[in-house]
């Protein structure tokens, strides 16, 4: 790479002066708003400054993102580059310098398609976060009423939870809305992918409920629900049943395991793990200590519900307007194996930040 007579934080006025750097032959992309151009020189990356998880750009002091369905090409390219990137976000005064970035992960996300995260060197300052990822508009986050009908209508209150915390969108075709009534599926299941014709997002980011094309294969006997991210495990229910019992197959060597919810409850304990692993802005850490956890669920209120992945890590749900907090490893130690935050704004995450736990990542 050839260097350049800057340093980070350096202004520049003209971005054909920022392509520039990359030097002849360049390639030029766009992967999720960002122009990435591969040269003989450098490799540049520019993004606009914004807040938009669902967009390239910064996403904290050390993590630039590029989000995107991406080609081939530029995938094959990316994970082949051996030097660091040169990394730009435009603001309203011109083009700003944040330094040199490597290649810290990739891959293909299930939502979001193409994902790389790109480590910043050095990390960026409060200062110039808010001038690089200036913040949101806070909007009233979406409530948590849909709580009590838990004990008495796990169903309803999925329904209720769902719509408050993802926007609606187009992607699973309408028909799967009227096919959901004529498949020969227990009534929850059915309910549910009603539910994602509108917002597919439910469908999963880290396990997936099976979409209805797989569904509408069922031959008869136990039907497969959802599956495990590497095909590991999957669920399944008796598809006779009006509100079955599910449950937990490894292989054929290895017994079943009853999950502690019937599919309604089930089904709402997946959309919460779900939201939490995916949500828009997170924090995560594993181990932490019982009594900061404890002080952290205290102010929140828990889903009524038995713990969700008992034989692995008893799992429960704690909730407020715009969080879910899923707490992993409930088995009465002095420590948790795990705890993920999600909240809908970068701003419900700022007190975490005083409660003395070590976030492994934290998105506030």
């Amino acid at each position: 790479m050839t260097a350049h007579p800057f340093a980070p934080l350096t202004l520049l006025n003209e971005e054909t002066d920022v392509l520039a750097l990359a030097g002849a032959g360049p390639a030029d992309y766009r992967v999720g708003g960002a122009g990435v151009v591969f040269g003989a020189a450098a490799t540049v990356v520019i993004a606009d400054s914004h807040d938009d998880p669902h967009e390239s750009g910064v996403r904290d002091s050390r993590t630039f993102e590029l989000i995107d369905v991406a080609p081939v090409r530029f995938v094959d390219r990316l994970y082949q580059l051996r030097e660091p990137m040169l990394l730009f976000v435009r603001v309203p005064d011109g083009v700003l310098y944040l330094g040199q970035g490597d290649l810290r992960s990739w891959g293909a996300g299930p939502e979001r398609g193409f994902e790389a995260a790109l480590s910043i060197r050095p990390p960026l300052s409060e200062s110039v976060l808010d001038r690089v990822r200036p913040p949101r508009p806070v909007a009233p986050p979406p409530g948590v009423d849909w709580l009590d009908a838990v004990p008495v209508d796990p169903t309803a209150a999925l329904a209720d939870f769902v719509t408050g915390w993802y926007p609606k969108t187009s992607g699973v075709p309408a028909s799967h809305a009227s096919t959901a009534t004529e498949l020969p599926v227990p009534p929850p299941l059915a309910h549910f992918h009603r539910l994602a014709a509108e917002r597919p997002q439910i469908l999963g980011v880290q396990n997936f409920v099976e979409p209805w094309e797989e569904l509408a294969r069922h031959a008869g006997g136990p039907l497969r629900i959802a599956v495990e991210n590497q095909g590991g495990y999957d669920w399944r229910v008796d598809p006779s049943e009006p509100d079955p019992a599910v449950w937990l197959h490894h292989d054929r060597f290895t017994p079943p395991e009853r999950e502690r919810e019937p599919l309604s409850g089930w089904l709402l304990q997946f959309s919460l793990a779900e939201a939490a692993i995916g949500g828009p802005y997170r924090a995560i850490v594993g181990e932490p200590p019982a009594p900061l956890v404890d002080d952290l669920t205290r102010t929140l209120r828990r889903v009524p519900l038995r713990s969700y992945w008992w034989s692995f890590s008893p799992t429960s749900f704690h909730v407020a307007p715009g969080l879910v907090v899923e707490v992993g490893g409930e088995t009465g130690g002095d420590t948790y194996d795990s705890v993920v935050v999600a909240a809908t704004h970068r701003a419900l995450l700022k007190p975490l930040a005083d409660l003395g736990i070590e976030w492994l990542g934290f998105d506030g």
